[in-house]
């Protein structure tokens, strides 16, 4: 009888841990939370609103996927409320890469890289460079040598420090051994007015963010940041083609906690690829001149090495805080 009992002990035990979950199986149930750390409007909430209901089409369940806006910290706010979820694909979260990474440099935030499990990137907004239609700099060369020699006094605006556009212009500045005053505003729509105010003499933003100002005629492009000219302006050199090793701008994707269920990650991995091959998305992004990149999660995964190696490299040569 003893015998019998442990065996039926066993067996229980054992149909428990290998018994599909109900998550495995008909994930989701119900709502997802999708969590962004900036304010409604901004480009990250814009973007995650544009793809929640492509997603949600993609999993095949009549469930929304709800965007919460959680600003403060830089996106530091948010990225603890993802790390600290219940990892149970109910809660997922809009990452931006390098910001994820720079406070992690800069201190301890309350998060480690660790904490989340990577489910693929969507854009890459590449850092541009940009002064009024009515400056004298035609050219990246030309501003470079006006740079040279005027340093502190050259104003140049971006949208935060420690953000993605600040740090990729500060790698871009010692690549040309320059030195600016470079203020950071509080969002690139007050560095853009900045800039078309006359109280700056340049403005570095993401691309999509100020494209429409340089088709309109307000303001002047002088190179972008990305491997390959954009489609957004395609005249637009590369700093890469003028001489200047540097990369660099904002990647967009998506992140749910550690330790998800591998079923329920795999499940939302699969949506976000199906999501990007779908036409209609595919418009609705470009309206919003959003720069589509799509990486897998693997490859998102491999880019935070490489950008945690770029950004602690800058932090060894130019911090962008007070240490």
């Amino acid at each position: 009888m003893f015998l019998k009992k442990s065996i039926m002990t066993i067996l229980a035990a054992t149909a428990l841990f290998s018994t599909p979950t109900f998550a495995e199986t008909d994930y989701p149930t119900r709502d997802i939370d999708l969590i962004v750390g900036y304010s409604a409007g901004g480009s990250t909430d814009v973007l995650a609103r544009t793809l929640a209901p492509y997603i949600q089409k993609e999993l095949d369940g009549d469930q929304s996927i709800t965007v919460i806006n959680r600003p403060g910290g830089s996106g530091e706010i948010s990225y603890t409320e993802i790390a600290r979820a219940n990892p149970d694909g109910y809660t997922l979260g809009m990452v931006n890469m390098p910001g994820v990474i720079n406070p992690i440099i800069e201190r301890s935030p309350d998060y480690k890289l660790d904490d989340f499990t990577f489910l693929g990137n969507i854009v890459f907004d590449p850092t541009a460079i940009f002064v009024s239609v009515d400056s004298q700099f035609k050219t990246l060369k030309e501003w470079v040598d006006y740079a040279k020699d005027n340093g502190k006094s050259v104003t140049v605006g971006n949208p935060g420090r420690g953000g993605a556009q600040h740090t990729s212009f500060e790698r871009f500045l010692l690549a040309a051994g320059i030195d600016v005053n470079n203020i950071p505003f509080n969002g690139g729509a007050r560095s853009r007015a900045a800039l078309l105010g006359g109280h700056i003499s340049a403005a570095v933003m993401g691309l999509s963010e100020a494209a429409g100002n340089v088709k309109s005629g307000d303001i002047r492009v002088l190179a972008i940041m990305g491997e390959e000219r954009s489609r957004l302006l395609p005249d637009a050199p590369t700093v890469t083609e003028l001489g200047y090793d540097v990369v660099g701008g904002s990647y967009r994707g998506l992140i749910a906690p550690a330790d998800i269920d591998p079923a329920v990650a795999e499940k939302l991995r699969t949506a976000i690829a199906g999501m990007t091959q779908d036409p209609q998305f595919k418009d609705d992004a470009n309206k919003r001149l959003f720069l589509l990149d799509y990486m897998s999660a693997d490859k998102q995964k491999a880019l935070t090495t490489d950008l945690y190696k770029d950004m602690s490299a800058l932090w060894e040569k130019k911090p962008w805080v007070e240490k």
